[in-house]
């Protein structure tokens, strides 16, 4: 780049501002605290079951899926406050 006498010299321009990292938020409820889950028997592999619906806990959401017997999702229940 050639500057000429004339010319005032070119301004840089602002840094970019840095993203905030996000903060990760700890789970009220986990599959270790949550009583619930422990209450439940062990059935085929991570499922549990109460004899009526199959539970599975999804790590993802962090909540319990419900399933029938013929394994059709019935809904998902929110795991937000542990029991106590």
């Amino acid at each position: 780049m050639v500057v000429l006498d004339d010319e005032p010299p070119a301004e840089a321009r602002p840094k970019p501002k840095l993203k905030q990292k996000k903060e990760r938020v700890k789970p009220d409820c986990t599959k270790q605290n949550a009583t619930f889950w422990k209450s439940l028997k062990p059935w085929r592999g991570k499922c549990r079951t109460d004899g009526k619906w199959i539970y599975y806990w999804d790590f993802t959401h962090n909540d319990l899926e419900v399933y029938s017997k013929k394994h059709e999702s019935i809904w998902a229940v929110p795991t937000r406050i542990p029991a106590r």
